[in-house]
């Protein structure tokens, strides 16, 4: 495709009513404000509902970042389906916006059941070999602790800084430790996992 690769993804917020609701809405917010602009790049609408667009071939580490988010928030989580596609008609309000992607995105969203992530690209090859990846991420995720996903969080968006300099940041007196709980969070297996993502965005 001559235009940059678009994804849509849709979540909502596991265990949302059991936290109250400004408190991870602002977080979300936060992190969404990154990516645009509220309502025509992103929106949080029905409770606990949210859908936002973004470049192909940052939808993963931005669904990863999401869902360190909420986790980071015991006992949240969030159910995120990707859809990698075209965009046929782009409205001022996301949620009226139309193309392959939102199709995708949508009907993944639906399908979802035990599992929590879930992408799917034009191309069924790429779609199996993806899940295969999709599927291990939401084993080690699943099993993240607050700080595994709070850590998680800041490394990744600070992968400029060394794991001293990252030591400070969290106002901590070892950077063994959080050596220690990026490796128990597999931190660089997710990574790689990443790359491999787009890697294979690449082919489509």
């Amino acid at each position: 495709m001559e235009k940059p690769m678009k994804a849509i993804i849709t979540g909502d917020v596991i265990n949302s009513r059991e936290v109250e609701s400004e408190i991870w809405k602002k977080e979300l917010q936060k992190l969404f404000q990154t990516i645009g602009k509220e309502t025509k790049d992103w929106q949080i609408y029905d409770a606990d509902r949210f859908q936002l667009i973004i470049d192909a071939n940052k939808a993963l580490e931005f669904s990863l970042l999401i869902k360190a988010t909420l986790k980071a928030i015991k006992p949240l989580d969030a159910r995120i389906a990707i859809g990698v596609g075209e965009i046929e008609n782009l409205s001022d309000e996301i949620t009226a916006s139309k193309g392959v992607a939102f199709s995708y995105s949508t009907e993944l969203f639906k399908d979802l059941k035990k599992s929590t992530l879930s992408i799917k690209t034009p191309n069924d090859r790429i779609n199996q070999e993806l899940k295969t990846v999709v599927d291990l991420l939401t084993f080690v995720l699943h099993n993240w602790t607050e700080k595994m996903a709070e850590y998680f969080k800041i490394a990744y968006l600070n992968q400029n800084l060394n794991q001293k300099q990252l030591a400070k940041l969290l106002e901590l007196k070892s950077q063994s430790t959080v050596s220690s709980i990026l490796k128990r969070a597999a931190y660089e297996e997710i990574l790689q996992a990443i790359l491999f993502y787009q890697i294979k965005l690449e082919q489509l």
